[in-house]
């Protein structure tokens, strides 16, 4: 997973418990416990893990969510997000959904 980006409005914060982000307060008490939250639903998406997402997304304002296929659409719009784009990776059989809010 990438963990850089050029641009100063972007925060990838699913690598902040590892490496820190000294540029945002806005994620200062993400913790590896909250990208859990994220890990779970996608792993296994049930109604415990989707209120749980819920909560976390709301709580840090995250605007993004990147999922890794089409399974999660209903969830994730029903928490305000729209698909922007869908980028496949072909070579290695993948492919992304970026959602924003």
């Amino acid at each position: 997973m990438r963990t850089f980006c050029l641009s100063e409005k972007i925060h990838i914060i699913s690598s902040i418990y590892r490496y820190g982000n000294p540029m945002s307060t806005q994620f200062k008490d993400f913790t590896e416990q909250d990208q859990k939250v994220f890990v779970n639903y996608t792993v296994n998406p049930s109604r415990d893990n989707f209120s749980k997402l819920e909560v976390m997304v709301n709580k840090y304002d995250i605007n993004c969510l990147i999922m890794p296929n089409d399974e999660y659409n209903d969830d994730v719009m029903s928490l305000g997000y729209t698909l922007v784009k869908t980028i496949s990776n072909s070579y290695a059989g993948i492919t992304h959904y970026i959602y924003v809010r």
